[in-house]
């Protein structure tokens, strides 16, 4: 993989809605992956979970805490009876074909950390809110990890430089 691919899956985009970037599951304990994309001035981060247990709220309010943004956490629902053929539940959920092994828990939160939209469990659905940009910016004056407390008279950082 070249430098340039790994930089590109570490930068926000400009959209209508904001600047959006994301990360998957365990990259979101990754130090480094998360300060490239609060340096890439995330206002809106989508977070990929398999399901988004307890750690992974807890994961995706810091997200949220840190660089002063918006979290889509997204978790994902699968119950028993949606397993592909040759693997198997254990047997205490498989004798409940409709027993969720992934239980969603999708959720939005906003940059002081705090939830828009509480996590839904158990529920295929559409996860929306009014985000209100405004607020990055807001909080942003308490906390600017990229920005007035970032110490770049100490620190420097940057993404795909040197040999991978």
């Amino acid at each position: 993989m070249s430098a340039r691919a790994i930089r590109m899956g570490l930068e926000s985009v400009a959209t209508p809605s904001g600047r959006v970037g994301g990360l998957i599951c365990w990259e979101h304990w990754m130090p480094l992956a998360r300060q490239a994309l609060h340096n890439a001035g995330e206002d809106i981060h989508v977070a990929v979970w398999p399901t988004g247990h307890e750690m992974h709220q807890i994961a995706s309010r810091h997200y949220a805490f840190e660089p002063r943004c918006f979290v889509l956490a997204a978790g994902l629902v699968m119950r028993v009876k949606d397993l592909p053929p040759g693997l198997h539940a254990s047997t205490e959920v498989a004798e409940n074909p409709d027993a969720f092994l992934l239980r969603g828990r999708s959720a939005i939160i906003g940059p002081d950390g705090k939830y828009v939209v509480e996590p839904v469990y158990d529920e295929e659905t559409m996860v929306t809110a009014e985000l209100d940009l405004n607020a990055v910016d807001q909080e942003k004056m308490t906390l600017d990890v990229s920005g007035h407390y970032s110490r770049p008279d100490v620190f420097t950082f940057g993404v795909g430089k040197g040999s991978i």
